[in-house]
C-alpha cells in the first residue's frame, strides 16, 4: 500500500486526466518546508499546503511539497502535497492534482486498492469516494476527493498489528481536510 502506492496513483490519475501523455522531462520537486510543526489547540499539525488548495491537520510534523511535470504537448503539470511518516511506520499524505473537464470514475480508481469498505459522499462543491484496504503487513484508508478543478487522494496508513491506534486517529485527518 505505502505512500508510494499513492504516488504511483497519482502518476496514473495524471495519466488519464491529461491525454496527451508526459513528456520524457524528469519532474521537479520543490521542498516548500520539512519538518514543519505548527500544532493547532488540539495537538495537531495544521498543514496548509503552500502552492495547493487545501489544508489539512496531521498528526505529526510533516513536508510540504509541489511537483512539476509535463505533458507531450510541453503543458506543465503541477502537484502539491503535504505527508508525513513517524519512525513506527505510521504515514498520513494528501496530494492534489489539476484535472481538466473529464469525467473522474472514483470507483475505478479506488478498486486497484481492492478496498473492503467503500462509502461514497456527493455534496455541491465535490465527491468523494472512501474506502479501507489491508495487504502484505499494512493497513490503511484512502479517499479520493474530486473538485471542479482538481483531484485530492489522501492516504492514512500503518503496519497491521498497530491498526488499532490508525482506526482511533484516522477520521481527525480525513474530516479536517479544508479545500481553499
Amino acid at each position: 500500500m505505502k505512500l508510494f502506492k499513492l504516488l504511483l496513483s497519482l502518476f496514473v490519475c495524471l495519466f488519464f486526466l491529461c491525454p496527451t501523455g508526459f513528456a520524457q522531462k524528469k519532474p521537479i520537486t520543490k521542498i516548500h518546508r520539512q519538518k514543519a510543526s505548527t500544532k493547532d489547540a488540539s495537538g495537531w499539525y495544521y498543514a496548509k499546503s503552500t502552492e495547493g488548495h487545501f489544508s489539512v491537520l496531521l498528526p505529526m510534523s510533516f513536508a510540504d511539497y509541489s511537483v512539476i511535470a509535463w505533458d507531450t504537448l510541453g503543458k506543465e503539470i503541477k502537484t502539491f502535497a503535504v505527508g508525513c511518516k513517524s519512525d513506527d511506520n505510521f504515514e498520513f499524505g494528501v496530494m492534489e492534482i489539476p484535472r481538466n473537464k473529464n469525467k473522474v470514475d472514483l470507483k475505478s480508481m479506488i478498486k486497484s486498492f481492492k478496498p473492503t469498505a467503500i462509502k461514497e459522499e456527493h455534496t455541491a462543491a465535490y465527491s468523494s469516494i472512501f474506502g479501507k484496504v489491508e495487504g502484505g503487513g499494512r493497513y490503511g484508508y484512502i479517499k479520493y476527493v474530486v473538485t471542479p478543478k482538481s483531484l485530492i487522494m489522501m492516504s492514512a496508513e500503518c503496519l497491521t498489528p498497530t491498526k488499532s491506534d490508525l482506526d482511533r486517529i484516522y477520521l481527525t485527518f480525513f474530516n479536517s481536510l479544508k479545500l481553499l
